[in-house]
């Protein structure tokens, strides 16, 4: 994940006393979804990104939000499209999406999201790599691993954040995505974050130009 998602997440805090947060934690099939993606809903009616494409399933993310935000608790939606039913809703293909639709509060209240996500920005300020790691379950415990060994928060227990690292490790991957414990059966989330790339161009012609522009386009 982009180091932007980061940015937005403080950003549309900065601005709402309490919103609902829309996350796309796993998707299959012919999905034409990024995994890790986000929409945020503020109270006030503020709605920022896009967990699909658009359309019919961002809807559903946004009610979902407006009862997250009517009881304060998570949910877990499954949704499961065949191709002709995508087509029905304004998409080009079916498959299957899981979302992850949780309470958040404001800047000015302390929060396991909030805390979490702000370790994540200070390690990629710092120029580390750092991995976030969520419970599918529960009230939005976090567990942050920092690239320099640091750990921040706590998915319930000491046993718990061990057998969660160990999956992580295992998995060794650059992307998120969601992870099972075969012990206790119990799904996270694992986001991880990344200081941009840095490529560097030599040579100021036209494929140098082109490539810079490219470069930033993708956020390095």
């Amino acid at each position: 994940m982009t180091p932007e998602v980061l940015a937005r997440f403080n950003a549309v805090r900065g601005r709402e006393q309490r919103l609902a947060m829309a996350t796309l934690v796993a998707a299959e099939g012919t999905s034409s979804s990024i995994v890790g993606a986000k929409t945020f809903v503020g109270e006030t009616g503020l709605i920022l990104g896009s967990v699909t494409i658009g359309g019919c399933l961002d809807a559903r993310a946004v009610e979902a939000a407006d009862r997250v935000l009517a009881t304060d608790r998570a949910e877990v939606l499954d949704i499961a499209l065949a191709d002709e039913d995508a087509w029905d809703m304004g998409l080009g293909c079916g498959g299957t999406v899981r979302l992850l639709v949780e309470p958040v509060v404001g800047a000015t209240a302390r929060h396991p999201t909030s805390e979490a996500y702000a370790a994540a920005q200070r390690a990629v300020e710092a120029g580390r790599r750092v991995v976030v790691v969520r419970a599918l379950e529960g009230d939005g415990a976090r567990l942050v691993l920092d690239a320099d060994g640091t750990r921040t928060g706590t998915l319930g227990s000491a046993e718990r954040d061990a057998r969660a690292v160990a999956l992580v490790v295992a998995r060794a991957g650059a992307a998120p995505g969601v992870l099972r414990d075969e012990t206790d059966g119990a799904w996270y989330f694992v986001e991880p974050f990344a200081p941009p790339l840095t490529v560097a161009v030599f040579g100021a012609g036209e494929v140098g130009v082109v490539l810079t522009r490219i470069a930033h386009d993708l956020g390095m």
